[in-house]
Parts: C-alpha cells; sequence; structure tokens
C-alpha cells in the first residue's frame, strides 16, 4: 500500500510509477494492492500512467494480481495505452493472467489516438491461452 504521485516514464516509458515486465520468465506472479496513484504519466507512446504489466518474449505460466487501488489524474499520452493501468501480452506469451478488480478511477487519460483512459488491455503478436479479468 503506497502513495505513488508525480512520477513520469518518458519518451514511451513503461508505467510512470510502477512497472512490472515478465521476459523469457515462467511460473511467476505479482500482486499490485491498495496503492494511491495521482498525477503520474507515461509520455510520447508511453504504456501505463500509473501502472504498466508486459508479458513479454515467451513469459509463460505468469500472472498478476491488481487490487484495491486508487488512481487519480494519470496519463498515457500521445498515442498511449492505459491512463492509469496497461496490460500488455506479447511475443509468445502463454497461460498468463492478469485480474483487475475493486479499483476506483478518476480522471485519468490515453491522448492522442490512445486506448482506455483509465485501463488498457493489449493482446499481441502470437499470444496465446491469456486471460483477463476486470471486476468490481
Amino acid at each position: 500500500a503506497g502513495t505513488y504521485t508525480n512520477n513520469f516514464a518518458l519518451g514511451g516509458g513503461l508505467g510512470g510509477a510502477v512497472s512490472v515486465l515478465f521476459g523469457l520468465a515462467s511460473h511467476c506472479s505479482t500482486i499490485i494492492s491498495a496503492g494511491t496513484y495521482t498525477n503520474n504519466a507515461a509520455t510520447e507512446g508511453g504504456l501505463g500512467g500509473a501502472v504498466s504489466v508486459a508479458f513479454n518474449a515467451e513469459a509463460s505460466h505468469c500472472s498478476t494480481g491488481i487490487s484495491a487501488g486508487t488512481y487519480t489524474q494519470n496519463a498515457a499520452t500521445e498515442g498511449g495505452f492505459g491512463g492509469a493501468v496497461s496490460v500488455n501480452f506479447y511475443i509468445e506469451a502463454i497461460h498468463c493472467s492478469i485480474s483487475i478488480s475493486a479499483g476506483t478511477y478518476i480522471h485519468n487519460a490515453a491522448t492522442g489516438n490512445g486506448l482506455g483512459g483509465a485501463v488498457s488491455v493489449a493482446f499481441n503478436t502470437e499470444a496465446s491461452f491469456c486471460s483477463t479479468s476486470i471486476s468490481a
């Protein structure tokens, strides 16, 4: 349960405040809970104004849980993904999952043809058997 304010990933970066990257990883998990994220940004096509989770390069059987966070005035700018939270399943990610629950999202933005003002989930190149759960 942390407080993350005025953090920036510049120039296409991942996660203005927090970034989790699974690459060539197997059977890994991460839990992000009860944080307060205010005025964070990933600029110039960045991913996740506050939090970015990426499953890359043959990640397998990995999972992330994000719960009970408060996200206010975060941004992914200039074509970025996920004003508050971005989740990306990339090259050959297999059997990976994300669960997002019980969050509060207020005045977040993805600008300049961006995707997901609050949350963006993208399944890309050859991701298979991956899942997402978003709930109140």
